[in-house]
């Protein structure tokens, strides 16, 4: 039975979309295509372990995962949950309603436990652009992609709950679903962040900071070690204004995308 499961692939800061096809039929062995690179070679392994860990029993028969489109180079170990998916939903007798209508991006553990993924918000956005139910990650990523309030957002802990999700379950739906926790439009926290009047002297500094903050311009900071270069840069913090929505959205992508 051939299933399509949803996925996604960072480039920058906007995320891409990427197809899962499984297929199981007369055979033997698991095959991984479409111009995968090691980490996610590596994968069929875990994915394995932690579905017998759950109780599947992975068939006798050949499976084919096409990662596609075939010629978009895929990284990362994010994949491990749309293949699993996608392996499950290829089996006779599986009770998952409709995969398809979801992204779904994870890191598996060995147990069937998820990790988070980097790269969550850029998900989140595309699955909204694309008009899909929702997207279910990992619950440490989803808390950051619940940003974008035009999909629900799931957040799982485990492929087991990501399955009960898929089959239908309401109950797991409400418990996972965290849209609604944060909103990029509340107040930014400022602790921890240096006072500019409490900086002494360096008032020639102080003087082009206000100046660039105000007016949107670059600067860049030379000094001998420890003149208060960095107290200066945090400070800055302290006198610009609130970011917008989008700002904040764009900020919130690039920390998503290269904080591991």
């Amino acid at each position: 039975m051939l299933t399509r499961i949803k996925a996604a692939k960072c480039m920058g800061i906007d995320a891409v979309g990427v197809t899962v096809e499984t297929e199981i039929d007369r055979g033997i062995g698991i095959h991984l295509v479409g111009l995968a690179d090691t980490a996610v070679k590596e994968s069929l392994l875990r994915i394995v372990t932690a579905l017998e860990a759950l109780g599947y029993r992975i068939p006798g028969k050949r499976i084919v995962i096409n990662l596609a489109p075939a010629d978009l180079r895929k990284n990362g170990s994010g994949y491990d949950l749309p293949i699993a998916v996608g392996i499950v939903s290829s089996m006779e007798g599986s009770q998952l309603a409709s995969p398809e209508d979801y992204l779904l991006m994870g890191e598996l553990a060995l147990d069937g436990g998820l990790r988070p993924v980097p790269g969550a918000l850029p998900y989140a956005e595309y699955a909204a652009k694309a008009g899909l139910k929702g997207v279910i990650l990992p619950y440490e990523s989803a808390l950051e992609a619940c940003e974008v309030d035009e999909v629900r957002v799931y957040g799982v802990r485990s492929l087991r709950e990501a399955l009960a999700l898929l089959s239908g379950d309401g109950d797991a739906a409400r418990r996972s679903l965290v849209s609604g926790a944060r909103h990029a439009g509340q107040s930014c926290r400022r602790d921890g962040i240096p006072d500019l009047a409490d900086i002494v002297g360096q008032n020639g500094a102080k003087r082009a900071l206000e100046i660039a903050c105000s007016g949107g311009h670059n600067l860049i900071i030379i000094g001998a070690s420890r003149s208060g270069k960095r107290s200066l840069a945090q400070a800055a913090a302290g006198i610009l204004p609130p970011m917008s929505r989008d700002e904040s959205l764009t900020v919130s992508k690039i920390y998503s995308v290269y904080a591991s």
